[in-house]
C-alpha cells in the first residue's frame, strides 16, 4: 500500500493503486444504485437529502463560519497559524505533541478510480511513552475518475457509501492495527455495509471496540421522525427503491448474532458502546436505538454500553452535535446505568478515554473515526478528535 505514506500533492493517478476486484465495494459500484433506474433524479435528491446536505448547495452562514473556525483550527494545530488558541484545554501542549497529516488512498474498481482523502492524527513518540492514533474519514472531498472523467466522488447507493468506508478502513488495516470504530451520525451508516461482507471478512475488518456516538440508527425511523405521515412513509419506500434505505441498528444486530452462532469465540474481547443524548433532534426517542436493543447484543456475547446524557444550557437543537468535552457522564438528565465506571465531574471525552482508548503502558490505540453528514475532514479534528487529545495529554501527566 505504497500511497498511505505519501502526501495529497504526490498522489499519482497511474501508479501505487489498490485495485479492488471483488467485495462489497466493488459490487456497489458494479450494480449502479439508483443510477441503472428511471428515478435517477429523485435518488441524487433524497441522497442529498439524508446524506449529503452540504453536496452542490452554498452554505448558509453558520456553516460557513463553522467551517472557516475549524479550518482556523487545524491550521493552529499544525502551527501554520501562529495566532495562539486560548479557548481550547490544553492547546499548546497538543500542538507540540501531534502530528497532523492527510493520507490518500487511491483505489481502482474497474474503469473507475476514487481516491479517498483520510487525515491522521497521532501522538509524536518522544513526548509519550504510549501512542494514540486517529484516522479520520469524511464523505466529502474525495474525487473519482472514470475514463478522462475526473469530478467528485458521486456515491449512488447506500452500500457504496459504506462500501467505501470499509474498503478503506481495510486499507488502513494493511499499515495500522484498528483497534477501536467511532461512528458520529450519518457516519454510522458503515455498520450497515456488514450485510454486504462475508462473515470472515467481517470478523477481520470490524474492530474489537465500536463507539455509536448519536449514530443513525434507520432511515425509516428517522423518515417517521421528520415528516408526518403519508410523506414520511412514500419517502422510506422511495429510499428503498432507489437503494438508499439503510438499518445500522439492525445490521449490527444481526452481524453479531451470525458471529454468536458460527464464530462465538471471537466475540471474546468486542464490545459496543452506543452514546445517545436525551434531547437529539435527530437520534433520539422514536429515532433513537430501541430501548431493549443493548441487552439484545449484551445476549449475543458481546459486551455491551449504553449511556444517555445531558447538557444544561445549551439549546436541544445543540445536542445531536455538542463536543464530548462539554458533555457530563453524571448529572440530571443523565442515565449511566448501563454505561459504567463513570466518575464524579467526568465528561465523556475523559471517560472514553480513560476505559476504552487509554492503551496499557508501552502500547498503542488506534481508532478510525467515521464523521457526520456535515463534517469535512477539519470539523471532525476540531469537534470529535480535540477533545480526545487533551484527555490524553492530562492522563499520561497522571501516570
Amino acid at each position: 500500500m505504497s500511497d498511505l505514506v505519501v502526501s495529497s500533492e504526490e498522489i499519482n493517478w497511474e501508479t501505487g493503486l489498490y485495485e479492488c476486484l471483488e467485495g462489497a465495494f466493488a459490487e456497489a459500484v458494479a450494480c449502479g444504485g439508483y443510477a441503472k433506474g428511471y428515478f435517477s433524479s429523485l435518488g441524487e435528491y433524497l441522497r442529498d437529502r439524508f446524506y449529503f446536505p452540504l453536496k452542490g448547495k452554498s452554505f448558509n452562514l453558520f456553516i460557513q463560519n463553522s467551517k472557516a473556525y475549524a479550518e482556523a483550527f487545524v491550521k493552529k494545530l499544525q502551527g501554520k497559524n501562529p495566532h495562539p488558541e486560548r479557548v481550547f484545554p490544553r492547546f499548546e501542549e497538543i500542538r507540540e505533541k501531534f502530528d497532523i497529516k492527510d493520507v490518500p488512498i487511491t483505489i481502482r474498481v474497474g474503469d473507475r478510480i476514487f481516491h479517498f482523502t483520510t487525515r491522521i492524527v497521532e501522538s509524536k513518540d518522544q513526548f509519550f511513552d504510549r501512542k494514540l492514533r486517529f484516522v479520520l474519514f469524511s464523505f466529502y472531498d474525495h474525487m473519482e475518475r472514470k475514463g478522462e472523467k475526473l469530478g467528485n466522488w458521486d456515491p449512488k447507493s447506500t452500500d457504496e457509501l459504506s462500501g467505501a468506508v470499509l474498503e478503506v478502513l481495510k486499507q488502513v488495516q494493511t499499515k495500522f492495527q484498528v483497534d477501536s470504530l467511532m461512528t458520529f451520525s450519518i457516519g454510522n451508516i458503515v455498520l450497515d455495509g456488514l450485510k454486504n461482507l462475508e462473515l470472515q471478512e467481517g470478523k477481520k475488518i470490524l474492530p474489537k471496540n465500536i463507539i455509536v456516538n448519536r449514530g443513525l440508527t434507520s432511515i425509516e425511523k428517522v423518515s417517521n421522525m421528520l415528516f408526518d405521515y403519508p410523506i414520511s412513509r412514500l419517502l422510506y419506500y422511495g429510499a428503498c427503491l432507489l437503494q438508499l434505505n439503510a438499518d445500522p441498528e439492525q445490521e449490527l444486530l444481526n452481524f453479531f448474532e451470525r458471529l454468536s452462532q458460527d464464530h462465538p469465540s471471537s466475540l471474546e474481547g468486542r464490545s459496543v458502546r452506543i452514546i445517545e443524548m436525551s434531547h437529539d433532534c435527530y437520534f433520539a426517542g422514536l429515532s433513537g436505538f430501541g430501548k431493549e436493543y443493548h441487552k439484545k447484543l449484551s445476549q449475543t456475547g458481546v459486551e455491551s454500553y449504553r449511556g444517555t446524557f445531558f447538557v444544561p444550557g445549551f439549546d436541544e437543537k445543540a445536542h445531536h452535535s455538542l463536543p464530548m468535552h462539554l458533555i457530563p457522564t453524571g448529572g440530571p438528565g443523565a442515565h449511566n446505568e448501563h454505561f459504567p465506571q463513570c466518575e464524579e465531574g467526568e465528561t465523556l471525552a475523559d471517560h472514553l478515554m480513560r476505559t476504552s482508548l487509554f492503551s496499557a503502558k508501552g502500547g498503542e490505540h488506534t481508532l478510525f473515526m467515521a464523521g457526520g453528514n456535515l463534517d469535512n475532514l477539519d470539523s471532525i479534528t476540531c469537534l470529535q478528535v480535540a477533545p480526545f487529545l487533551s484527555s490524553f495529554v492530562r492522563l499520561s501527566k497522571s501516570c
